[in-house]
């Protein structure tokens, strides 16, 4: 599934976005296949990677490697 975008609408209140009901399962689908998603990092992992890095780069790459 792809990413499901909420529609806030043009400006406040102006009724232009979407429904509250549909904004908010559009959120918990979102969620719902993160959390499906077998490779989750954890935090520990996380953590680890942080450490190791020596440049936003090179974090990106080695984020990109888990």
């Amino acid at each position: 599934m792809a990413k499901l975008i909420i529609n806030v609408g043009a400006g406040p209140n102006d009724k232009s976005g979407d429904p509250l009901r549909t904004a908010f399962t559009k959120v918990n689908e979102n969620f719902a296949e993160l959390y499906a998603k077998p490779e989750y990092i954890s935090k520990t992992s996380l953590k680890a990677v942080v450490a190791a890095s020596t440049s936003f780069a090179d974090f990106q790459s080695r984020i990109a490697a888990l």
